[in-house]
Order: C-alpha cells, then sequence, then structure tokens
C-alpha cells in the first residue's frame, strides 16, 4: 500500500502562509518570498488562489525550520510544516473536519492530487 507524505508551510500549524497583495505568479512567489525564507522549489504551480511548491529538501535547510509538533499549541505565529499521511494509491483520506484556514485537509489533498496526476 503506498503512504503519501504532505508537508505544508503553515503559521502557528493551523492556517496557510499568506501574502497579501501578492501577485500570483511562480517568479515573484520564488524571488520575493521562498528564496528569501531559504525554501528552494523544485516547481510551483498557481490553482484554485493558491500556490503549490514542491519544496526542493535537498537546497532546503528542512532543520531550519521547525515542525507542528516543536512548537506549543498556543503559538499561532510562528511558521512549520505540518505533516499529513495519505494511505492508498488513490484515496486521500484525510477528515474533512482539520482546516488550515479557510480550507480544509481534503479540499487541499484534493488540489495536491489533481496537480500530480
Amino acid at each position: 500500500m503506498p503512504i503519501h507524505q504532505y508537508q505544508f508551510l503553515t503559521v502557528g500549524g493551523t492556517a496557510l502562509w499568506m501574502e497579501e497583495n501578492t501577485t500570483m505568479n511562480t517568479t515573484t512567489i520564488e524571488t520575493e518570498y521562498l528564496l528569501p525564507s531559504g525554501i528552494h522549489a523544485k516547481t510551483c504551480i498557481v490553482k484554485d488562489e493558491m500556490v503549490f511548491c514542491e519544496v526542493d529538501t535537498e537546497k532546503t535547510n528542512m532543520a531550519d525550520f521547525y515542525t507542528w509538533k516543536e512548537i506549543s499549541m498556543d503559538d499561532s505565529e510562528t511558521f512549520c510544516w505540518r505533516t499529513f499521511y495519505t494511505f492508498g494509491s488513490n484515496a486521500l483520506p484525510v477528515s474533512k473536519e482539520i482546516h488550515l484556514g479557510p480550507y480544509s485537509c481534503q479540499e487541499i489533498c484534493d488540489v495536491v492530487q489533481s496537480i500530480a496526476c
């Protein structure tokens, strides 16, 4: 059975990283936000008013970032990676009850699945 791991950069583990008044193109996202933050992308795709980037984990020092397990449950400001696991080749069994900001994790994973196919 295939196991997939998805890591989303979040704010406090409960909201997606959002920037206001941002031009939604991948060049701007990479040069103005990702690279200054030490994040190197393999690919970036704009879909449904969101930018999905596959992070190059060989170029990005992942140890420089917190994971959701490392921050306080009360922390709503620290950037951290939140990990979700899915099982099976087609299913993404993520609860519709879990949200990252206004989006359910299921919605986000559905978009990731559509991009990956």
